[in-house]
């Protein structure tokens, strides 16, 4: 599966450049003479631009759309890290980081915009805070609202928190994809990792997402996306865990239309629910296709899988193993009022 294409745009894009120690006090189009923020070269750039940060750490909070963030992002644009202060292609972001480090303030980028395309790549996004900002206090290290295509990758997002999504945030939308990233160290209610609502067609892959803590439900991954094509392939989802209660420990799927899931790992999670590996509920037509699902523990129903009130779904070429249930009933899976479920 690959990951969908951004929108084409027809102006030529403009390359901007930042690094740690540049003026502010310039358009950005130099390369010897850059910006010093992200934020400035965002406010500066036209849509389509390409936005290049050199290797450092940005801090720094604004107050732009109202909130509190890094980055304010209402234009489409594409924001590339890892690249030295030659600016050089191709970039480095594992040799070169470039940290966003919203350092507890507030969130580290915050997205919107209906026609708005937008492209981060290469970036670690740290220290965000998404608590107080907006009803939903979502996303704290990356927060993509209501923007056409949202695509993140080749980044890290780690140590952020927030009520939902505390790693990332997804809220309608026509594509929201997240690849080749870790997601790791976050803290929310619900989504600690990754939090997809309503979100257009997401597509999680290549990815790892673990040692994420939420109090609630979907401590790696939570999916509540309606009638959206869901797709996460070739992912690690490990060592997420819910501490009170919640359900889902590696991934929470809820009320969710034709999901596909396929060739991920999904081991070593803790619910202290139900499903301690995957919680499957009120959903259609999944597929669930040569996962591996092993050593997850839950609490209530269901150590590796729990589904319910979910009609339809088929398993096929799964390994399921090594899971237990410290609480009720089903060490591996638990099934529960859904018709036409096929395992094979």
């Amino acid at each position: 599966m690959c990951i969908r294409d951004r929108p084409s745009h027809a102006q030529s894009p403009t390359p901007r450049y930042v690094a740690a120690g540049g003026s502010d006090a310039t358009d950005c189009t130099n390369p010897i003479a850059p910006c010093g923020t992200v934020q400035h070269a965002v406010n500066v750039a036209d849509p389509g631009d390409v936005v290049k940060v050199a290797t450092g750490t940005y801090t720094g909070i604004n107050s732009q759309g109202g909130l509190a963030q890094v980055v304010y992002i209402g234009k489409t644009l594409t924001i590339r890290g890892g690249y030295g202060t030659d600016f050089l292609d191709p970039p480095d972001p594992v040799n070169q980081p470039t940290i966003l480090d919203a350092e507890e303030q507030g969130r580290v980028i915050f997205a919107t915009g209906s026609s708005v395309s937008i492209t981060l790549d290469g970036l670690r996004l740290t220290g965000g805070d998404a608590n107080g900002l907006g009803a939903e206090s979502a996303g704290g290290g990356f927060s993509a609202e209501d923007v056409s295509y949202a695509l993140l990758r080749n980044s890290e997002i780690y140590s952020n928190t927030a009520n939902v999504g505390g790693g990332a945030y997804y809220h309608r939308g026509d594509s929201s994809l997240l690849a080749a990233s870790e997601i790791y160290s976050n803290t929310a209610r619900a989504g600690a990792g990754v939090y997809f609502h309503n979100a257009g067609n997401p597509e999680l892959t290549g990815s790892e997402v673990y040692s994420n803590t939420s109090t609630s439900n979907g401590a790696g991954i939570y999916l509540a996306t309606g009638y959206y094509d869901v797709v996460l392939t070739g992912n690690s989802i490990h060592h997420n865990e819910t501490t009170d209660g919640g359900g889902g420990g590696g991934l929470y799927i809820m009320g969710t239309n034709d999901p596909w899931l396929y060739n991920n790992r999904i081991y070593s999670n803790t619910a202290t629910s139900q499903g301690g590996g995957l919680y499957l509920s009120g959903s259609r037509n999944s597929e669930i296709i040569s996962n591996t699902i092993s050593d997850n523990e839950g609490y209530s129903n269901g150590g590796g899988l729990y589904v319910g009130f979910s009609d339809g779904c088929t398993f096929e070429g799964n390994r399921i193993s090594g899971n237990r249930n410290t609480g009720i009933t089903g060490g591996g899976i638990f099934l529960y009022n859904s018709d036409g479920v096929t395992f094979r």
